[in-house]
């Protein structure tokens, strides 16, 4: 994953690019998460 290292501290950081392309990704995860499968069973039968 791409970081920026601090050279003070040698802390890691989460550019903005990175950041936002996780917040993207969750985003994706909560719908495909969240969605439930109605099934009739009556007409699957």
């Amino acid at each position: 994953m791409p970081c920026t290292k601090c050279n003070q501290c040698g802390e890691e950081c989460l550019n903005g690019v990175t950041l936002q392309k996780i917040e993207n990704i969750l985003e994706k995860l909560k719908v495909i998460i969240t969605e439930i499968a109605v099934v009739d069973f009556n007409n699957a039968a």
